[in-house]
């Protein structure tokens, strides 16, 4: 192993042993690209010393459950068209604090050997995958571009964001091609520390034309500048409870009896939703809208709102500005006219006149 312009190439096999080299060899040094290629790896923890500042896997194979942490500060870290043993092989990135994380697997054919990281408390900036399975992310904080694709329509995926935070004005980009659940539990947002930094800004989080949604998931999470785009996505549940959300954008054109526009499922519970319309959606069973607050009434003109569906108390409809929330309390109000329900159809009478 030799150190050629800063960079150290490994292309043998990488056993705890080697790794303990490695490790001595870069003992002092500084910036140094450690780049990982057509390895066999068995070594259990790959942690990376200080010398380290990008680190590239490339055509490896794990063999055994592998954990990658320890990068500071970290230009660039990569894994690319990476195999697991079907069996032991896995890999989890923890502890990476680094500019740009990037998971290519776009050439990786056979199902049972594609790899695909688990990330684990690190601070990315730029991060990008390209698998068939996406990671799950356990409190990573995420400062300004996620990009996750997926060229194969395969069977349905889960998405994961646990505990997970994100800055204000990041973008989160979703292209996968097979359906998905999203899940985002206990989630929300953090501050530059720097004064400069104003309470202005959001977050959003984008869908490829396309993308269908089974399930999205929403669990004690504080994501009041998050934006969820989700104009003529297909969505067919939608569960929220003890959370704080930005802007659900779940609105479409009017077309009649196109499945994509269904929504089966509607569950908003003890939440704060600050912008939220399904334009034109048919939803096919009652909400529950239990204890929810509305900073601005839901826009739902075109859609349907099915008998037996239950919303809060006036007090949680806090908008009465002009004729816009007007016009939004109304089509409620018209809704549950037709459906004889006395007791909401005054209570947006109500509202509609404020």
């Amino acid at each position: 192993m030799k150190i050629i312009d800063n960079s150290l190439l490994i292309d043998v096999a990488l056993t705890e042993e080697v790794y303990e080299q490695v490790k001595l060899l870069l003992t002092g040094l500084d910036d140094i690209s450690l780049k990982i290629e057509s390895s066999v790896i068995s070594a259990k923890v790959i942690d990376l010393p200080i010398a380290v500042s990008s680190v590239f896997f490339k055509n490896c194979t794990f063999v055994v459950s592998t954990v990658i942490s320890n990068l500071k500060d970290g230009r660039f870290f990569k894994i690319e068209n990476c195999k697991r043993d079907f069996f032991l092989g896995n890999v989890k990135i923890k502890g990476v604090n680094c500019r740009n994380l990037v998971i290519d697997q776009d050439e990786i054919e056979n199902f049972a050997e594609r790899l695909s990281p688990d990330i684990e408390k690190c601070i990315i900036e730029y991060f990008e995958c390209t698998c068939e399975q996406p990671p799950v992310f356990d409190e990573v904080v995420f400062m300004k571009k996620v990009f996750i694709n997926s060229n194969i329509k395969g069977e349905p995926c889960g998405l994961f964001f646990n505990s997970c935070n994100f800055f204000k004005n990041s973008q989160l980009n979703i292209d996968i091609k097979s359906p998905i659940s999203i899940h985002m539990d206990k989630c929300g947002f953090l501050k530059l520390k720097s004064k400069s930094d104003s309470d202005t800004g959001s977050a959003f989080l984008n869908f490829a034309e396309g993308t269908i949604i089974k399930k999205l998931d929403i669990s004690e999470s504080k994501i009041g500048r998050m934006n969820f785009e989700l104009f003529s996505i297909a969505v067919e549940n939608l569960i929220i409870k003890d959370s704080v959300v930005g802007g659900l954008d779940l609105s479409t054109i009017e077309k009649d009896d196109d499945k994509n526009n269904y929504i089966y499922n509607m569950s908003v519970i003890g939440s704060l939703l600050r912008k939220f319309s399904f334009r034109h959606r048919k939803i096919i069973h009652a909400v529950d809208f239990s204890n929810t607050k509305f900073s601005t009434p839901p826009q739902i003109q075109g859609s349907n709102i099915p008998e037996g569906s239950v919303f809060p108390n006036k007090e949680h409809f806090v908008s009465r500005k002009g004729l816009q929330d007007a016009s939004c309390y109304r089509a409620l109000r018209f809704i549950m006219e037709s459906q004889r329900n006395r007791e909401f159809e005054g209570m947006f009478f109500s509202l509609e006149q404020e």
